[in-house]
């Protein structure tokens, strides 16, 4: 059997974010590594933003707008976590960052929550491995291209 996913949940404190948890908790394919809040926010078994990135390979978000777009912004700074928005109400700004770092990362954002936790759902079925292998992948297909659009810019 493979290892549980690890996942961590933002805004840990507010409605979506307590479900989230207990959802997790509740599947033997996952594994809650950490909940955080708002930078400050104390409560049982919240830990700091940095340290819960550090513990997970999956983020559930339910904060901001602008407080996603800065948890994407950071996930994008470590090449990961992957990020699962559930937010809703950015301006243009803010999904733009959130773009940039889909770039980077592993990026699931939906205005209606059920399609992304149908898709969460679905990624969890999938090995584990297999994330490691995609992310290789996607890499290679990264620079394979940066670097045909570097000769094609050269030859012209």
């Amino acid at each position: 059997m493979p290892q549980p996913l690890r996942i961590a949940v933002a805004g840990a404190l507010g409605r979506m974010g307590r479900q989230m948890a207990e959802a997790v908790q509740a599947d033997p394919r996952l594994e809650l590594v950490a909940c955080f809040h708002r930078p400050g926010s104390t409560g049982e078994g919240l830990v700091e933003r940095d340290e819960a990135l550090a513990l997970a390979v999956v983020v559930i978000d339910f904060t901001t707008p602008s407080a996603s777009a800065e948890l994407a912004k950071a996930c994008a700074a470590r090449n990961g976590p992957a990020l699962v928005v559930g937010s809703t109400g950015f301006d243009a700004a803010e999904l733009e960052t959130i773009a940039d770092a889909a770039k980077k990362i592993a990026v699931v954002r939906s205005g209606s929550y059920s399609l992304g936790l149908n898709m969460l759902t679905g990624l969890v079925g999938e090995r584990q491995e297999r994330w490691a292998e995609t992310t290789a992948t996607l890499r290679s297909w990264k620079r394979i291209t940066a670097s045909r659009l570097m000769r094609r810019r050269a030859r012209r």
